[in-house]
């Protein structure tokens, strides 16, 4: 049962991992960005 249900995991991250990654990707960066910006601008 769980086996199954991995493999699938694995057949949908496959799948879908080129689509959704550069996308988390871009909303990480994001955020990591603006909490530099915060930084700098609490040193300012």
């Amino acid at each position: 049962m769980a086996k199954s249900k991995l493999s699938s995991l694995v057949k949908l991250a496959a799948k879908y991992g080129p689509i959704i990654y550069p996308i988390v990707k871009k909303m990480m960066n994001k955020r990591k960005s603006s909490q530099i910006a915060k930084n700098l601008s609490k040193q300012q």
